[in-house]
């Protein structure tokens, strides 16, 4: 018969967990890097938390991503001309693409120009070379 002792007390470093988490770790990678099972982990953040550990997750990257934006943001205000791009297209839904589609019936496709300026593509006319001579 085996033997029962104490029930083994790991000790858990919160910090590691919560670096892990906001740097977007996965479950699997931050019970690893403790030396726990996922569910030992999970259990062990909904009795600290009451969360579960997607939500307990999120609210840690979300720090993260609050940072990069707050980061990126004041790139764009400091000049860098890509940074102001890349802010007002993802977090102003500015677009650069043509709008496309299909109306309700989807028999008719919609294609939206910007028809105010109009450009003449008529090629020049190249007038003959009059400083031919016959030597």
């Amino acid at each position: 018969m085996a033997k029962r002792g104490r029930p083994v007390t790991i000790v858990v470093d919160w910090s590691k967990i919560d670096t892990a988490f906001s740097l977007g770790a996965t479950t699997e990678m931050v019970a690893n890097f403790i030396d726990v099972s996922n569910s030992y982990l999970e259990q062990l953040i909904r009795k600290k938390t009451g969360l579960s550990i997607g939500e307990y997750r999120e609210r840690k990257l979300a720090t993260t991503q609050i940072k990069l934006i707050q980061k990126a943001l004041a790139m764009a205000w400091s000049g860098d001309r890509t940074m102001m791009i890349f802010s007002l297209k993802n977090l102003a839904g500015w677009t650069d693409r043509v709008e496309h589609g299909f109306d309700k019936d989807k028999k008719t496709i919609i294609l939206k120009y910007n028809l105010d300026e109009t450009k003449d593509v008529t090629p020049p006319v190249v007038p003959p070379d009059d400083n031919t001579s016959d030597k």
